[in-house]
């Protein structure tokens, strides 16, 4: 084992082991010596395992405590779906920093679970690893592209790396870089704007090169990132879109996470609908 799989392993958390025991356990009964028409009778409750067991490991963690910050996040699949495209992840690393993400595969059905439960595990040991933003979307895109697959995957997602406020009272900084995903909107003082932090979508080109955005985020500020599936959700007979999303943030009286997930959860579930599509939020916010 090598000095960055050991680390990787030991960084990684209790229930991610547990999902990879549990698929380990479905690849072993693929490979089952009895003969085809003894298993047959099995096959059912094996493939239902195995829909349960992606569809738990698939579905987004709860956001954890991040000191001097607030954190919240919502996540909705698509209407008829158990589980969809949108992910996330908030974790901390070793330096006080903490990796953030949030992205959406392109498909539907088990091959989209699979590329999700990829996306996921190389951006966060990229990350773990002490990869920057840019970097961690790098490798991502070099797996995604590797000419041993005969298929194409694409993904979107926004990649940030946040230090919390040293003091109380003090500024949080965000290192963010994005590939192909809607720009993450900054809010303060009323006002509210996307980041132009925007580059290649993941699998699209070999050897992309992502650039990285600096934010200071000051007391009351918040950072918001968000998939299509919010933007896209039809109120009073249109969508949502960017723009319609940044009029909500800038009329919030408390840009706290707490209270912009609320609000956006409201939103959402009287629109949902005429909401095709799946929908995330991921936001933090340094307290006033």
């Amino acid at each position: 084992m090598t000095r960055s799989t050991a680390i990787a392993e030991r960084e990684r958390p209790v229930d991610d082991l547990a999902g990879l025991r549990a698929i380990a356990a479905l690849v072993a009964d693929e490979v089952d010596p009895r003969p085809v028409a003894d298993r047959r009778g099995s096959e059912r409750q094996r493939l239902t395992r195995l829909g349960e067991t992606l569809q738990d490991r698939l579905v987004p963690p709860p956001v954890p405590e991040v000191p001097g910050m607030q954190a919240a996040a919502y996540y909705r699949p698509a209407h008829g779906e158990p589980v969809g495209g949108d992910f996330y992840d908030v974790f901390p690393l070793g330096d006080g920093s903490w990796g953030m993400f949030l992205g959406d595969v392109v498909g539907k059905g088990s091959g989209a679970a699979a590329l999700t439960a990829l996306t996921r595990y190389t951006l966060r040991t990229a990350t773990t690893l002490d990869l920057g933003p840019a970097d961690a979307l790098a490798r991502l895109n070099a797996i995604l592209t590797d000419k041993l697959r005969d298929d194409v995957l694409l993904c979107t997602a926004t990649v940030a790396r946040l230090r919390p406020p040293t003091r109380a009272g003090g500024p949080a900084s965000v290192v963010v870089a994005s590939a192909g995903h809607p720009a993450p909107i900054v809010t303060r003082r009323g006002h509210a704007r996307p980041v132009d932090c925007t580059g290649l979508i993941a699998g699209c080109l070999p050897g992309a090169v992502y650039r990285v955005v600096e934010i200071r985020l000051e007391p009351g500020d918040a950072l918001v990132f968000y998939s299509d599936g919010v933007t896209d959700a039809k109120l009073g007979g249109g969508r949502l879109e960017v723009e319609g999303l940044c009029r909500l943030l800038r009329s919030s009286a408390r840009p706290t996470a707490p209270a912009v997930v609320h609000r956006l959860e409201g939103l959402l579930t009287a629109a949902a609908v005429d909401v095709p599509d799946d929908a995330a939020a991921l936001v933090v916010s340094v307290p006033a």
